[in-house]
């Protein structure tokens, strides 16, 4: 078997892997950080404040691009910052056993799904879930997804 061969069939599996939702292992490592939308919708909202407020000329922000993030981001927001942390923080230290990833974390309080099988199909690592524990364990955290934020 050639070179050219073995890495042409490692790319190919590693495009199969990202199609199943698998990210490279490599992912967290590199400073990549899974937030949901309405926890970027903060960070964005604190960082275009402090430029604002404090008119430090060190901080460079394209207010085009901000803008259009911020509208992305005020179109598909589900709850507010404090809800989407204290959700993270509830599935992370009652669910740690079902090893979901931040990323998964975060795909689940962006896209909301409203049943097991809508989370499986959205959210194709979950395929990884069949027993009925396991199943039971992810209706769990839907439904701690789902719940409306507290006003």
């Amino acid at each position: 078997m050639d070179v050219r061969h073995f890495r042409d069939r490692r790319r190919k599996e590693e495009d199969d892997d990202i199609v199943k939702g698998k990210l490279p292992a490599d992912f967290a490592s590199e400073g990549n950080i899974a937030v949901s939308h309405d926890e970027a919708l903060a960070l964005l909202s604190v960082r275009k404040q402090a430029v604002t407020q404090i008119g430090a000329p060190e901080i460079q922000l394209d207010r085009e691009v901000v803008g259009k993030c911020v509208e992305y981001l005020n179109t598909f927001k589900t709850a507010d910052i404090f809800s989407s942390y204290h959700k993270r923080g509830e599935i992370k230290n009652q669910y740690d056993h079902m090893n979901l990833t931040d990323f998964e974390i975060s795909q689940l309080l962006n896209l909301r799904p409203k049943n097991i099988d809508e989370a499986r199909v959205l959210i194709t690592s979950f395929e990884r879930f069949e027993s009925a524990y396991d199943l039971d364990e992810l209706a769990a955290i839907l439904d701690i997804v789902l719940r409306p934020s507290a006003a």
